[in-house]
């Protein structure tokens, strides 16, 4: 009976989220010239029938037809097609997204013991400004948002499973699928790739899955990869020398050395709301805190590879936490290879921080649900 209770609060607060920010989908926060310009590569997409077009309104830098971000755009294309083009319309993709992540969050804690817990990371989600400005904002950010929380509960979901000792080709299809349409949204399916990666090592640690899974998702994922590129190649044989030059332009050629420092300034401008043409809101304590967050969560991730050793069990509390750092750790490994830092990106952090400072508190005092068996 406390299980129905809670599931009918979490489902009526997923509700009226959708509802309130519907009602002021356009209030805030105002339009960026990304989302006009994104909304208007889809209706030019629409309008061709070809998602290998330009941007026929921008000829400042060089532009190459590709299919990397094509999967966003198709999911643009209904809203623009029975809304037109139009900023409420285009923005409803974005909530949709934010309801299919905030019912993930709820589901993560549904086998614990105290389903309060899912209730909280609900609430804390749903409270977060960033998470909020990204529902109202008309880019890829909360779709990749989805698909990020998606690759997280599926691998919690395969270590919960006592069926599973050893994880098949199966599941590791699964992931790469993933991961290959997250990166048909955005390019900063990269920095999912590295996280999953992350996570499938530390699964092999633990004896869940064979080393040959970790190469046959690395194979899959770069096929996928190569999938994109080759039929953007093959539609446009300059693709690769145009993406190169584009790529110039923001960074991404730069040196090694200089994408690391490049990370510094990234959050040091995100901490004092400097965000050029883009808002920022006041983050300064979530990144605080998602430090702690982060610290305490490696610390407790060695701890748990030090037990994996030992053939130790792990409460699931545990793995969350090693599986949030891994998931964190990835993402800042490919911000940097990518070197491009675009302050919008600044959500996944924070979200996957928001929920690992979550399970460390539970954990760390032994909260409702979770153990101090760390």
């Amino acid at each position: 009976m406390q299980r129905f209770k809670n599931r009918a609060v979490a489902m009526t607060s997923i509700t009226l989220y959708a509802i309130i920010n519907a009602a002021t989908l356009t209030r805030f926060p105002l339009m960026h010239s990304d989302e006009s310009w994104i909304a208007g590569l889809t209706r030019h997409m629409l309008n061709e029938r070809s998602l290998l077009v330009t941007e026929p309104f921008f000829k400042l830098l060089p532009r190459s037809a590709h299919l990397i971000k094509s999967g966003f755009h198709l999911l643009q294309v209904p809203f623009v097609a029975l809304g037109g083009y139009d900023l409420f319309w285009v923005r409803m993709l974005s909530l949709a997204f934010a309801i299919f992540s905030l019912y993930l969050v709820y589901n993560l804690y549904q086998d614990e013991p105290k389903k309060t817990v899912g209730l909280l990371a609900l609430f804390l989600l749903m409270s977060n400004v960033e998470f909020v400005r990204a529902t109202h904002f008309a880019r890829q950010e909360m779709v990749m948002l989805f698909f990020f929380l998606l690759a997280f509960s599926y691998l919690v979901s395969l270590w919960k499973n006592k069926d599973i000792y050893t994880l098949g080709i199966r599941q590791t299809l699964l992931l790469a699928l993933i991961i290959g349409v997250a990166t048909s949204v955005h390019p900063n399916g990269l920095l999912l790739a590295l996280s999953v990666g992350l996570s499938y090592l530390f699964f092999w640690l633990a004896g869940k899955v064979r080393f040959r899974q970790v190469i046959y998702l690395v194979l899959l994922v770069g096929a996928f990869a190569a999938l994109l590129a080759g039929i953007s190649l093959y539609f446009n044989p300059e693709f690769i020398g145009g993406y190169t030059a584009y790529g110039e332009t923001i960074g991404v050629s730069d040196s090694l050395i200089t994408k690391i420092f490049g990370l510094f300034t990234y959050y040091r401008k995100i901490f004092g709301q400097i965000g050029a043409t883009y808002y920022i809101p006041e983050v300064r304590f979530s990144l605080i805190t998602g430090a702690v967050a982060l610290i305490l969560g490696t610390g407790i991730t060695a701890r748990s590879l030090v037990h994996l050793r030992h053939r130790l069990d792990l409460p699931i509390s545990s793995v969350r936490i090693s599986l949030l750092t891994l998931f964190l750790l990835g993402m800042q490994t490919g911000l940097i290879l990518i070197g491009r830092y675009n302050t919008n990106y600044v959500l996944f952090p924070m979200v996957f921080s928001l929920l690992l400072l979550l399970e460390t508190v539970f954990s760390l005092t032994g909260g409702p649900g979770f153990s101090k068996k760390l």
